[in-house]
């Protein structure tokens, strides 16, 4: 029988693994991350390119426009070095980088891909590191936007669908597959739920599976979590800032909430039959260097336009997997995908069937929990002191933690004038609007135009708040 009877999935936005991990092959060469020597061209096809290396460089905000180009038309760039859509068959050259960020993004230009984090300027992530398992062979599922490749942990699958737009997505998912077979399970999110765009789960029976983040911090410390726990960051600067790494999200919230998430589970009485996976989504065009390898298509239909047969995975993103029965200093070369998810929990909960042929065949993880007695050593708290990075506010203030334990490790700029939105966080009010609430045809069309007048983060952000709320209290 499986020591492990929770398992947590804390999945972030758009970051490469070499953006986040890469130089750490500094302090442990088995990590296939950077030497250093590592470069794009501004336009490969130039007769006088400009090289740009990679460098440990990356500021914690203020490097990333809003969106950097991750879309698949610009994925296919970055993989390829050109433009047009490639033939997926052949092995990519991860060439591309600069070329699609300069086309999109010029007033930060294309170089800024390249910038990735030094080893420690993540203080909480890279601990991990190097206290549990680096994954350093795991891709997005799909070389593209953040939905497909989110639908993917939850289904195997994005339905045929590679553009992220808001639609009826009706396919089958874990928490399908876990409830039917008796297990429990929690979506925990801060400010809005992305997983409600998915149809199976806006259905009554899963409305009681909803939780705000702070329900899990209380089921953590009581040792109830539930089977499976899915954990969703604050997607929108609000009353509180966005600490889903999404550029140009400060880096150092999203890192102080992987500190929250993992304390929790550590000090909770179910600790030693918990693993914790932290990873990202989707690598938002930023760098990386290992091409994707093919992947098997999850046999529910391709993407006709534009045209994509879910064959080759996407970017490498980061990924850590936290178990006081990972041996300290793990590093596992598996190919994983996010489709690894669902069948890694198929395989720990014993699960009949397969969501798809994607996860039918993907690599599970539950072998790095190689130890057959639980760590004693790993560690109770997480280093959250933040190094000053090149192009850093002297005129910095602390920002306190989310209760009155928390210490005010982080050290941020005053908050600057409401931004505006990216097409992710577009894309989640479109979701939160359509979200089956209470409410009069007059209170609707009022609703539309309220939406229709929401142009910046802090607006945004309560608009998806209150949706949110009231679309779970409905029965």
């Amino acid at each position: 029988m499986t020591a492990i009877k929770h398992v947590v999935v804390l999945m972030l936005e758009n970051r490469s693994f070499d953006h986040k991990l890469g130089f750490l092959m500094r302090d442990n060469p088995e990590i296939a991350g950077l030497t250093g020597d590592e470069q794009n061209l501004n336009d490969p096809g130039s007769p006088l390119p400009v090289v740009n290396p990679v460098t440990d460089q990356a500021n914690y905000e203020g490097d990333l426009d809003a969106d950097p180009p991750h879309e698949l038309a610009d994925v296919a760039i970055q993989l390829y070095g050109h433009g047009g859509m490639p033939d997926y068959g052949q092995t990519p050259d991860n060439s591309g980088f600069v070329l699609a960020y300069g086309i999109h993004q010029p007033p930060h230009g294309g170089g800024y891909a390249m910038r990735c984090f030094a080893p420690g300027r993540l203080p909480a992530f890279h601990a991990l590191a190097r206290e549990f398992a680096v994954c350093d062979h795991w891709f997005a599922s799909v070389p593209g936007p953040t939905w497909p490749n989110r639908f993917f942990v939850h289904c195997a699958s994005a339905g045929g669908f590679v553009d992220g737009n808001v639609r009826v997505y009706g396919m089958r998912t874990i928490f399908d597959s876990l409830h039917e077979a008796g297990q429990s399970v929690a979506v925990y999110f801060h400010d809005f739920a992305q997983a409600l765009i998915l149809q199976r789960l806006q259905v009554d029976v899963f409305k009681g599976f909803f939780h705000e983040f702070s329900t899990f911090l209380d089921d953590a410390r009581a040792g109830t979590l539930p089977s499976y726990s899915f954990i969703e960051p604050r997607y929108y600067d609000g009353a509180e800032k966005a600490n889903d790494e999404h550029p140009p999200h400060d880096m150092r919230l999203g890192d102080q909430l992987v500190a929250r998430v993992y304390e929790a589970v550590r000090a909770s009485p179910a600790w030693e039959s918990t693993l914790l996976l932290v990873l990202s989504d989707e690598h938002g065009g930023l760098y990386d260097h290992v091409p994707p390898p093919r992947a098997t298509p999850p046999g529910d239909g391709v993407s006709a336009d534009p045209p994509f047969g879910f064959d080759r995975l996407g970017v490498r993103v980061p990924a850590l997997v936290i178990s006081p029965l990972v041996p300290r200093g793990t590093v596992d070369h598996c190919v994983y995908d996010h489709a690894s998810v669902p069948a890694t929990l198929r395989k720990l909960f014993g699960l009949a069937a397969p969501l798809t042929e994607r996860d039918a065949q993907a690599t599970t993880f539950d072998g790095i929990l190689s130890l057959s007695t639980a760590r004693t050593d790993t560690p109770l708290r997480l280093p959250t002191e933040y190094p000053p990075l090149p192009g850093a506010d002297p005129n910095a203030t602390d920002l306190p933690g989310d209760s009155p334990d928390d210490p005010p490790a982080l050290v941020v700029a005053p908050p600057a004038p409401a931004a505006p939105l990216s097409a992710l966080q577009r894309k989640l009010l479109a979701v939160a609007a359509a979200l089956s609430v209470d409410e009069s045809p007059e209170e609707a069309a009022e609703d539309r135009g309220r939406v229709a007048a929401i142009d910046d983060e802090r607006a945004a952000s309560a608009y998806v708040a209150e949706r949110m709320r009231r679309h779970l209290a409905k029965r």
